[in-house]
């Protein structure tokens, strides 16, 4: 319970913070390098995913997916990751094409519920 309350508290505080820009303070996203794109997209092509829902799903939500993953800076002084919010899809790119060592994922859900889910590239 407390490491839900945790994140809750954290969320807010983000929450707060964020609320103190306004519109037109915030920068423009920079454009995604191409090469990047295509990599990310040919990738997600090739995961193994456990139905045909969830491919379709991918098929339907492919450019936002790739535009997200293209914005995700590259390994620095970590080579660890949190994706908040995890999509099956993902947390197989942050470590297969962008660099990352360990990707760890949440997804809020019911409290004291763990589920496990796997998904495999070109295997």
């Amino acid at each position: 319970m407390p490491v839900v309350h945790n994140i809750r508290r954290g969320l807010h505080a983000l929450s707060g913070w964020l609320s103190r820009f306004d519109n037109n303070q915030l920068p423009e996203p920079a454009e995604p390098p191409l090469d990047r794109a295509a990599e990310i997209e040919a990738f997600l092509r090739v995961l193994d995913y456990p139905d045909a829902g969830n491919r379709a799903y991918v098929e339907t939500h492919m450019e936002r997916f790739v535009r997200t993953l293209t914005m995700v800076p590259p390994p620095a002084k970590t080579v660890r990751v949190l994706e908040l919010g995890a999509y099956m899809q993902m947390t197989p790119v942050l470590g297969c094409v962008l660099g990352y060592k360990e990707v760890r994922g949440a997804y809020f859900g019911n409290l004291g519920r763990t589920d496990e889910k796997t998904v495999s590239a070109g295997g």
